[in-house]
């Protein structure tokens, strides 16, 4: 009996993987408000279900002008600080390990705002301001990030404590210093998708008290003579932190003054030339 030997059957040849993978994008939502300089976590997954498996995902922040390298692949991260303010579209391409990508990619639009800023325009840096006497603090406010500005808080203990100002665009805050010395006086924006501004806008003013005088000799109630000289003399300070630059004398009750004689001890010659009662100041 002879043997037949088998003929040789071909192997199959493989189907080619042309279907491409696809992603999903997940977060940040379709629509949502992302905030200039803060970075957002762009999540999503990704699958082939052309049977070959998912090689990487890139992601893209400029409409798909250009692309990078996800974490991950069937469930991926890419980390993006938004750095200008706008509209953006974000998109997603999956990759398969026999190149296959993706096309169209996945795509969300968000939009980037930027938080508000706000101006202090009065008083100017280095004023002096005086104690007990009202200042208007005064300035102007935008939002560049497309938003309007909700209102503007001012702080006249150096950020510790806020108060809203009136108005907002252009915005005013009445404060009456109580206590000499150097403050730091602040504002912030805040804008109606309560964006706050950080750091807030700041300057920095001086305090001053008045200076004060007290008349030491003659005393209350005290007689002089007509023509004879009256050495008029006292004591003066600052308590502002000043200096005190000099001394005015009246003996008309205020009607005119003249300067005496030294600063912080002080005196002034008056000779009387007419009867009756006299006020001294």
């Amino acid at each position: 009996c002879g043997m037949t030997n088998s003929p040789n059957i071909p192997a199959p040849t493989p189907t080619p993987d042309t279907t491409p993978p696809t992603s999903t994008i997940t977060s940040p939502k379709e629509g949502d408000i992302v905030k200039v300089g803060i970075q957002v976590a762009i999540t999503g997954t990704a699958s082939d279900a052309g049977g070959g498996t998912v090689a990487r995902v890139e992601v893209s922040v400029d409409g798909g002008a250009t692309f990078s390298t996800a974490t991950g692949t069937n469930t991926w991260s890419f980390n993006w600080t938004p750095s200008a303010p706008g509209p953006v579209t974000i998109k997603s391409r999956a990759v398969d390990n026999t190149g296959n990508v993706q096309n169209p990619p996945a795509e969300i639009h968000v939009t980037v705002d930027a938080p508000p800023t706000s101006t202090i325009t009065s008083p100017t840096e280095g004023a002096t301001v005086l104690i007990g006497t009202p200042v208007a603090i005064t300035g102007t406010a935008s939002d560049p990030g497309g938003g309007t500005v909700d209102k503007v808080e001012v702080s006249v203990d150096g950020g510790a404590t806020y108060s809203a100002a009136t108005g907002t665009t252009d915005w005013s805050f009445n404060w009456t210093p109580n206590s000499p010395g150097p403050v730091t006086i602040k504002s912030r924006a805040v804008d109606n998708t309560t964006n706050v501004q950080d750091p807030p806008a700041e300057i920095h003013v001086t305090v001053d008290a008045p200076p004060i005088s007290k008349i030491t000799s003659p005393t209350e109630g005290a007689i002089v003579l007509i023509g004879i000289e009256v050495a008029i003399t006292g004591t003066a300070s600052d308590p502002g932190g000043g200096t005190v630059g000099k001394v005015e004398v009246s003996v008309d009750d205020g009607a005119n003054y003249s300067a005496a004689t030294g600063t912080n001890t002080w005196s002034f010659s008056w000779t009387p030339n007419s009867l009756g009662p006299v006020t001294i100041k």
